[in-house]
Formats: C-alpha cells, sequence, structure tokens
C-alpha cells in the first residue's frame, strides 16, 4: 500500500491511558492503526494530537506521551522519534520551514517550536504567555491562537511570528478563546 495518496484520521484514543492511532482511508477501505501494523505493532502512544506531510515523512505529534513521531510517506515505517518537547499540539508549515506549537507542564504557557527536518531535532523554541494551539503562515509570519483558561493574558489575541527571525512580533484581540484559523483563496484569515 502507497501511503502518499489517501486520507489520515488522527485518533486521540483514552486520554489518560491506551495509546493514539491512526487510521488511513484511500477510497476503497479504512485500515486502522496503520502505525502499529506498519511498525511491528508498536504503539503510537498516548494521545495521538495532530499530525502533517512535510517533504518525504509525516510528522504525528503524541501529546502525553512528549514526543513526535516521523514516518516514512511511502510506508509509514517509523523513521525517528523526537523527543525532549512538552506537550506537542499542531503543527504549521511553508516551502521551507516546519512548527509545532506545544504546551509546558504548569499549563499556563507554551511555546512555537522550529523542527530541523532532516536532523530530526528541535532547532528553537519561541515561548508563549499563554497555551499556544493551532498555527497559520502566512508572508512568513506565523498565526498562532491561544486557549483560554484564567491565566491566559493572551486568550483573546492571535499571535504573531516572524518565521524568518522567529521573533514574537505582535498580537491582534480578536475575540475569548481563540481555537483554529484558516486562510481563504483571498488571503483573509478567518478566527474561531
Amino acid at each position: 500500500i502507497d501511503f502518499s495518496n489517501g486520507s489520515f484520521v488522527v485518533n486521540e484514543g483514552a486520554f489518560s491511558g491506551g495509546t493514539g492511532t491512526i487510521t488511513f482511508y484511500n477510497g476503497t477501505l479504512p485500515i486502522q492503526d496503520v502505525f502499529g501494523k506498519q511498525n511491528n505493532g508498536a504503539a503510537l502512544g498516548n494521545i495521538g494530537q495532530s499530525m502533517i506531510k512535510f517533504g518525504n515523512f509525516y510528522f504525528i505529534a503524541v501529546n502525553n506521551a512528549d514526543k513526535i513521531e516521523v514516518v516514512n510517506v511511502s510506508d509509514f515505517k517509523s523513521k525517528v522519534t523526537i523527543t525532549g518537547i512538552n506537550l506537542p499540539r499542531y503543527f504549521a508549515a511553508n516551502a521551507t520551514k516546519l512548527y509545532v506549537s506545544s504546551w509546558n507542564k504548569d499549563f499556563a504557557t507554551g511555546s512555537v517550536n522550529e523542527i530541523d527536518p532532516i536532523n530530526f531535532k528541535i532547532l528553537k523554541s519561541i515561548p508563549v504567555t499563554g497555551l499556544v494551539e493551532k498555527m497559520i503562515i502566512k508572508n512568513d509570519i506565523i498565526y498562532a491562537t491561544v486557549s483560554a483558561t484564567s491565566t491566559d493574558i493572551l486568550s483573546k489575541h492571535i499571535i504573531m511570528i516572524d518565521a524568518k527571525t522567529n521573533t514574537l512580533l505582535d498580537n491582534i484581540e480578536v475575540g475569548d478563546n481563540t481555537n483554529d484559523l484558516k486562510k481563504k483563496k483571498n488571503g483573509i484569515l478567518w478566527v474561531l
């Protein structure tokens, strides 16, 4: 089976135990637990959070396990596990750079982390006051949502990070508990 064309569903699994799984669908039949089946029964880990294709690899954030699993696009075989990142959440990429948001164990602060897609390590972590979530890169600016808790001073904001220098630029107040964002064809960003 060629895993380069099809759809994937990231299944979280039980929150405090068990393992997340990945379901693959290529238009005929869904294949459950692709990671386990292609890697000799190995468990993905707790919990499956999100996934992105970058180059010849899929990067899978495994939140509670504090890791990112990297698998080959063609056969879904494990390439490497990136560790040393707290609670990875969501990915964003442009043509040359790959990022993942993460939370710190204090559940009040987080980071936007640049991943080296060749040596499979974290190149730089940009600290964020708040629980940074989903991101989009537009014109070398990373726009990221910040989840709302009572301690998040940026809970009503989208933060902006310069992807060229990996520095925090500014923030935009948009509304309570920013969660997701999408870029339309006309270039306008919509925030949920």
